[in-house]
C-alpha cells in the first residue's frame, strides 16, 4: 500500500483530503442532544443518500463535528479512486481518518476551508504529523518534527474513541464487528492481566509459605534441642521449692512417721509399713501389711481421733493366706507452729 501521511507503523491511516467530497450540515444547539448515539449514523447515512448521485455501497464515508461548531461535516470518497490508488489494506489500520480531521481538531484549518479544495490538497512532505492511542481511549495529535521535541509550546488535541468511529471512513459491518473484536480483546487482555497478578500473589503466598515453614521448622528444632534443659531446670525448681517448703516447715516427713509409729505402737507390732508417700501437701500415703483386719480399723479410727491426722476415704485391704496388705491415705497437721 502507498505511504499516507501517517508512518507506515502507525496504527492510524490518514487519507489524504483531496480524495473527498465534504458536505456541511447545519444543526440547531438543541439538536444534537435530539438525535441518540445509535440514531446518528442513521441520520447522517440518509443525508448523505439524498446528496450523493451515487450508491452508497461505493462509497467510503464518516461524520465529524469540529469543537465550538455548529455544524457536522459529512465527507465521503470512491472505494475505486482509493483501490486504484493502492489505498486497500484499510482493515489492518486502527482508525482510517481524513487528513483534514486531526487539522481540524488542531484547529490549524477551519471548517469554511474545507470549501477550498487548496485545502484539501496533501499536506507538505516535510511536515510530519504524529499520531498516538492513548490509555484513557483518547487518541492524542500533535504536530511537529520529531515526537522527542513536544514541549509546552506544542498544541495537543484529544478525541474520543466515538468521535473516531463516526470519523473513520470504513464500513459500518467492518466497524461493527472490529468494535465487539476490540471489546473482547480488551477483556482479554484485562483478564490476562489479572491472571499475572493472581499469579504473582501465588508465588508471593508460596514464597512467604516456605519461608514461615523453614522457620517453624527451626524454632521446634531448637525447642527440642532446648528441651532437656529445660527439664532439667524444672525438676531444680521443683526440688528447690520442696526444699523451701520444708525448711519453713510446711512439710515435716520425720514429724509425721513418729506420730503415725507412736500410735501404731498403741496397736501392734503386726502393723509394718511397705512404703510412705508425702506429697507437698502434706497427703501421706502408706502402703503395708496387718496382723488382722481389726487391727487395721483400730489403728484407723485412732489415726481420726488423733489432732495429727485425717483418714482420706476408708482404707483398702485385702487377705490373702492370712496376711493382710493395706493402702491408707490421710492428711497430717503438726501440731507445733511454723517457724
Amino acid at each position: 500500500m502507498e505511504e499516507s501521511p501517517a508512518t507506515s507503523a502507525d496504527p492510524i491511516c490518514l487519507i489524504p483530503s483531496h480524495y473527498f467530497f465534504v458536505e456541511f450540515i447545519p444543526f440547531e444547539n438543541d439538536d444534537t442532544d435530539k438525535i441518540a448515539k445509535e440514531e446518528a449514523r442513521t441520520f447522517f447515512e440518509l443525508q448523505l443518500e439524498s446528496l450523493s448521485p451515487l450508491p452508497l455501497d461505493q462509497l467510503l464515508w464518516g461524520y465529524y463535528t469540529p469543537p465550538h461548531s455548529s455544524q457536522s461535516i459529512l465527507y465521503a470518497c470512491l472505494k475505486s479512486r482509493l483501490a486504484n490508488d493502492n489505498y486497500d489494506s484499510l482493515e489492518s489500520y486502527t482508525w482510517v481518518l481524513p487528513q483534514f480531521i486531526p487539522q481540524l481538531a488542531l484547529e490549524t484549518i477551519q471548517p469554511s476551508d474545507l470549501q477550498n479544495q487548496t485545502a484539501l490538497k496533501a499536506p507538505d512532505e516535510t511536515e510530519d504529523h504524529i499520531l498516538h492511542l492513548e490509555k484513557d481511549q483518547h487518541i492524542v495529535i500533535t504536530q511537529g518534527t520529531q515526537e522527542a521535541n513536544l514541549n509546552e509550546q506544542d498544541n495537543p488535541i484529544t478525541l474520543e474513541v466515538k468521535e473516531l468511529w463516526s470519523a473513520d471512513i470504513r464500513t459500518k459491518a467492518f466497524k461493527d464487528q472490529e468494535q465487539k473484536n476490540r471489546t473482547r480483546l480488551a477483556f482479554i487482555n484485562k483478564t490476562f492481566k489479572f491472571s499475572l497478578y493472581f499469579i504473582a500473589l501465588i508465588i508471593l503466598s508460596e514464597v512467604l509459605l516456605s519461608g514461615a515453614n523453614l522457620w517453624l521448622t527451626q524454632y521446634a528444632s531448637k525447642i527440642d534441642t532446648q528441651a532437656p534443659t529445660v527439664r532439667r531446670i524444672e525438676d531444680q525448681h521443683t526440688l528447690i521449692n520442696k526444699l523451701e517448703q520444708i525448711s519453713q516447715n510446711e512439710l515435716r516427713p520425720i514429724a509425721l512417721l513418729e506420730k503415725a509409729n507412736e500410735i501404731r505402737s498403741k496397736i501392734s507390732s503386726n502393723i509394718i509399713y511397705d512404703n510412705v508417700d508425702i506429697t507437698i501437701e502434706n497427703e501421706v500415703t502408706i502402703k503395708g501389711t496387718v496382723g488382722s483386719v481389726n487391727e487395721l480399723n483400730r489403728y484407723v479410727s485412732l489415726l481420726n481421733q488423733s489432732k495429727n491426722f485425717q483418714v482420706i476415704d476408708d482404707p483398702k485391704y485385702i487377705t490373702r493366706g492370712g496376711k493382710t496388705t493395706f493402702t491408707l491415705k490421710m492428711y497430717f497437721q503438726s501440731d507445733q507452729a511454723p517457724l
